[in-house]
């Protein structure tokens, strides 16, 4: 128990509040966190910019196709992984040892139950979704062969998405990184050579996908382990209402990742009665563009996250609302930076997925879709403060100044 009020209290000294410290920390995790993401995206996004390149539009298109499935069934990382972020940071800020060490034995064991149930239950879901589409026989098995190496992979991606969270925490920003990078890397090794040269198409995209993922997982519960304390309870049991509490604290950001993914999945069925399956081809650009201004958007929203915890939990409602004016401030210039390159060179987008001739329509598909960038950046901001005031809070969201 000393060593892990040691490490809280250095975490509570790391993040103690002063406008010039917020700014100075968000400098030092938006690059970090930027960097990151984008190696996050480049995972998600390398299969589609492979397999369009060196399988055809066809397989590009299934690839997109089945992203908004892949949303739908990570709601539950979000869920989870949100939820025991918030929770353990909150612990933290209030300094209650107490409290930390049975929701960090809870939090371990919420992540291996949702582990599980996200393998065996999500095939089935899967198969399901792929089927309500309604697409041609050719169609329908080149998503099936991208499907399974995917689904293998969304176990693994739900431990390491909370692992991700726990080391912001502890303020390991740049291991987070250096496991991003190794994990796109790894992807794009495996895809150029599955795809590439053993010429295994779409479903050896999916594999690449399993690879990189079980490589992420591995690293990130080794470096866990060893070199903080978060999975150390001392022996303490979980909690049933510990359980509660962190569920409830990931539902906010669950639910609006659950709505995303509904749209989303509802969106490609449109494109496709809209313009065939060739569709899925201009969907998967203007997701690739959406995504990186999302992430982008997200890089500063995830670098706020720990000092917001902090704050909420030691109750610094000073300090948050300075935290929340230099977030906003960030967000439009990274996010305005993407909207305008996306408005300005949308041919750019279609010519790195190697499409060629561009689809009718595809150009300003992408020049209309950059138009919510901006607005979905400071919406994320905005969100992630209200999750800790609520949360957190000993302040009645009406009378606050938030």
């Amino acid at each position: 128990m000393d060593s892990m009020t040691k490490e809280n209290e250095n975490i509570r000294e790391r993040f103690r509040r002063s406008d010039a410290l917020i700014v100075k920390k968000l400098f030092e995790y938006i690059p970090v966190m930027i960097i990151t993401n984008l190696c996050s995206l480049l995972l998600i996004s390398v299969d589609g910019l492979v397999v369009g390149n060196l399988v055809g539009e066809n397989a590009l298109a299934s690839v997109s196709i089945f992203r908004p499935i892949t949303v739908l069934i990570g709601v539950a990382s979000v869920l989870v992984a949100t939820g025991i972020g918030t929770t353990l940071s909150l612990c933290m800020g209030e300094n209650d040892h107490k409290r930390l060490a049975v929701v960090k034995a809870t939090s371990k064991l919420i992540m291996i139950i949702s582990a599980i149930l996200v393998l065996v239950l999500g095939f089935p879901a899967v198969l399901l979704f792929i089927s309500s589409y309604g697409l041609s026989p050719e169609m329908t098995e080149l998503t099936r062969e991208y499907a399974i190496g995917v689904m293998i992979s969304m176990p693994f991606g739900l431990i390491s998405t909370v692992g991700v969270y726990q080391l912001q925490i502890v303020g390991e920003m740049k291991t987070i990184m250096r496991l991003s990078i190794l994990e796109g890397i790894v992807n794009v090794i495996l895809d150029l050579l599955f795809v590439g040269v053993l010429h295994m198409g779409v479903a050896g995209a999916g594999f690449c996908t399993a690879g990189a993922n079980i490589v992420r997982c591995t690293l990130s519960l080794i470096i866990i382990t060893k070199k903080t304390s978060l999975f150390d309870s001392h022996g303490v049991k979980a909690s049933v209402g510990e359980v509660k509490a962190i569920l409830k604290s990931g539902l906010p950001e669950s639910a609006e990742s659950l709505m995303m993914a509904i749209k989303g999945y509802v969106m490609i069925r449109i494109i496709i009665s809209a313009f065939g399956e060739h569709g899925g081809t201009i969907d998967a650009v203007c997701s690739f563009a959406f995504n990186l201004a999302l992430i982008l958007a997200g890089s500063v929203q995830d670098s706020m996250r720990p000092l917001a915890g902090i704050m909420a939990g030691g109750k610094d409602w000073k300090g948050l609302r300075s935290l929340m004016k230099q977030g906003f401030l960030s967000n439009a210039v990274i996010v305005g930076a993407i909207t305008a390159v996306c408005s300005i060179f949308p041919r750019l987008f279609y010519i790195i997925h190697g499409v060629e001739p561009i689809p009718d329509g595809g150009l300003q598909s992408l020049q209309i879709i950059s138009i919510c960038f901006v607005f979905k950046g400071m919406n994320l901001i905005g969100f992630l403060v209200f999750i800790f005031i609520t949360i957190g809070g000993v302040i009645p969201v009406n009378k606050s100044r938030y």
